[in-house]
């Protein structure tokens, strides 16, 4: 089966973030980072400097804005920063895994897309935007993260669970496993 480790990084602590990609180089993740672009210093001092690790692009302002300039200009802004300091990303993860049809035609600068908003726990595809295929592939992900099972007043017990569980599932009906987590959780 296939695994994917999508790291959403928006509002995250430098030392949360240095504990997540200890976890990762620690048990040889190659994990995909999908970069907020607020904290410049963040993005020259450790993100730029990761190893074996895959960067994309989250956000600049966290919105997803419904008109296709508006989130073109929000996505060309977070692309500059990440440019300015020599990141260069083939994917992007909207904010709150949101989708609409405009942020899918801003999405010209990318190989793919990952929003639970579109479709989750499915197979990447190419979807259909106003009729033609996109050359953009979406990558649906699991709409469940530890943020919300927190929110949920799940144990620690009963998130390990859940994601047993879940694991269990996607194995057994030959599906890929794609999660998403937030450092600060």
């Amino acid at each position: 089966s296939l695994f994917i480790f999508r790291i959403d990084t928006d509002f995250c602590s430098l030392d949360n973030a240095k504990k997540v990609y200890a976890l990762c180089r620690n048990y040889n993740i190659s994990g995909s980072w999908f970069l907020d672009t607020d904290n410049n210093d963040m993005l020259k001092n450790f993100y730029a400097k990761m190893k074996n690790q895959e960067l994309g692009l989250h956000c600049d302002i966290h919105k997803v804005y419904k008109e296709k300039s508006l989130n073109q200009k929000n996505i060309n802004s977070g692309l500059k920063k990440l440019s300015n300091n020599n990141i260069f990303v083939k994917g992007f993860a909207s904010p709150f895994g949101e989708w609409n049809p405009g942020l899918a035609l801003s999405l010209n600068n990318f190989e793919y897309s990952s929003e639970f908003g579109f479709d989750y726990d499915n197979f990447p595809f190419f979807p259909y935007i106003n009729d033609k295929v996109s050359s953009i592939l979406q990558i649906p992900i699991h709409p469940i993260g530890i943020s919300r099972l927190n929110r949920s007043h799940y144990s620690e017990v009963e998130m390990f669970k859940y994601y047993l569980n879940l694991f269990n599932e996607k194995i057994i009906n030959d599906e890929p496993i794609i999660l998403y987590f937030h450092p600060d959780n």
